[in-house]
């Protein structure tokens, strides 16, 4: 089942409590009375509203947003929704039984249900691409697993396509992080320090470039033409997207084991060796680094104008992005007691996201002080800025899943790369 425009389910709910306590107030001649009674029913009916989504109108408008739809996946018996893959062609829900369903990302209808893996493989990524054949291009499901890369049909789910891969093919080496995509292949780390290029015409490996040791954060795509990758021995490597050449390595004291952020050229590292590192992307020359007393193990995030880190014995630490004449880095802010992963930065407020307490904390990027508190008590996931700037979806492991588009800007999305190039991505 889909949802959609809450408002005019809100109005014309409200106009029904209106009328009825219109007919009251005739009826009995007492307007206190009646006028209290009619309150407790709009209230009665705004609660209603709010009960029917993961996130009600209510706070997604705190949010910046407005609800754009809502699914109800159909889960066989004992199973679970377990991962939301969103992009501007589709929106795909994976459950336990590795099963996928697509959704129109404009309306949340169901599209396809389709077999994705089998049970003794782990679906790693789903990406909607456009994969060249004779002088055109034909669309299709780019799905990535564990053990296989396949392309399925956008039509019904299943393996078809004229091109090359017809049919799972087999990766070379494991992956063992979350790929990135570009557009033609998959590009993703192994537990032997290697980056592998997995393309989608012709479903073969066709770079792999050694960084050093075990590669176990994801890698970072910025600006859709470098691979930025950290290894558990200390390296830091820029790659060419497309063509799998190095533009530098560097050693640092101690491992990565966060995602590396990058925006406006930066590239930010946090490093077990206690340094928040910034790095010029395409020099690769250090900017600054920060001395903490912690090793750090939770991914940065990076705006045009700042870095964010959680340090445990600081707290939330907001640099200057470049830091332009201070090796030490130029700390903004501090802020003691948030601990939490950073979802994204829409003008001047970082949202930020409590699992265990379900909730949604913003935060001033100016000053590092709490602006608000927004509990979501059903939402069990969320995801920012996946088909539009400034969006949100949602979903709960009962097969809910809510797409909260944006307020102000409807346009097709073109993510700066600051909003590219962080962890969520």
């Amino acid at each position: 089942m889909t949802v959609r425009d809450p408002h005019s389910l809100l109005s014309v709910s409200l106009l029904s409590a209106a009328l009825l306590a219109s007919a009251a107030n005739a009826q009995s001649g007492n307007a206190a009375p009646t006028l209290q009674s009619g309150e407790a029913a709009v209230n009665d009916v705004k609660a209603k509203v709010e009960a029917l989504y993961l996130v009600g109108p209510n706070a997604a408008q705190t949010l910046g947003t407005t609800i754009g739809w809502q699914t109800r996946i159909a889960l066989p018996t004992g199973l679970r929704a377990t991962r939301v893959w969103s992009a501007a062609d589709g929106v795909f829900v994976g459950n336990t039984r590795n099963e996928l369903t697509m959704l129109r990302p404009d309306t949340g209808t169901v599209v396809w249900f389709a077999s994705g893996a089998p049970m003794s493989d782990s679906i790693i990524a789903v990406k909607p691409i456009a994969v060249p054949f004779a002088q055109s291009h034909v669309q299709r499901i780019a799905v990535a697993t564990n053990a296989s890369v396949y392309l399925a049909s956008p039509i019904d789910g299943t393996l078809h396509s004229p091109v090359p891969i017809t049919v799972k093919q087999p990766v070379r080496r494991t992956p063992s992080t979350s790929p990135v995509a570009t557009s033609n292949a998959f590009i993703w780390g192994t537990r032997t320090g290697i980056v592998c290029w997995h393309r989608f015409a012709t479903g073969a490996e066709v770079n792999a470039k050694t960084i050093g040791a075990s590669i176990v954060a994801k890698p970072t795509l910025y600006a859709d033409t470098c691979v930025l990758v950290g290894t558990t021995d200390g390296y830091v490597a820029a790659l060419d997207a497309a063509t799998g050449a190095s533009y530098w390595r560097t050693k640092l004291g101690m491992g990565v084991c966060a995602p590396i952020a990058a925006a406006n050229g930066t590239a930010i590292v946090a490093s077990q060796d206690q340094y928040i590192y910034a790095f010029d992307i395409q020099s690769g020359a250090k900017l600054w680094s920060y001395f903490t007393e912690s090793s750090l193990e939770t991914p940065p995030f990076a705006t045009d104008e700042v870095a964010i880190q959680f340090v445990p014995t600081e707290g939330l630490v907001c640099f200057e992005l470049r830091g332009e004449g201070h090796p030490g880095g130029i700390k903004r802010w501090t802020k003691q007691g948030l601990g939490l992963p950073v979802l994204t930065a829409h003008d001047q407020d970082l949202f930020l996201w409590d699992p265990i307490r379900r909730q949604v904390v913003i935060v001033d990027l100016a000053t590092g002080a709490i602006a608000k508190t927004i509990a979501l008590p059903q939402v069990e996931w969320i995801e920012a800025d996946q088909i539009l700037k400034g969006d949100f979806m949602v979903w709960n492991s009962d097969g809910r899943v809510e797409y909260l588009a944006p307020r102000v800007s409807t346009a097709p999305k073109a993510p700066a790369p600051a909003a590219a190039a962080n962890a969520s991505n």
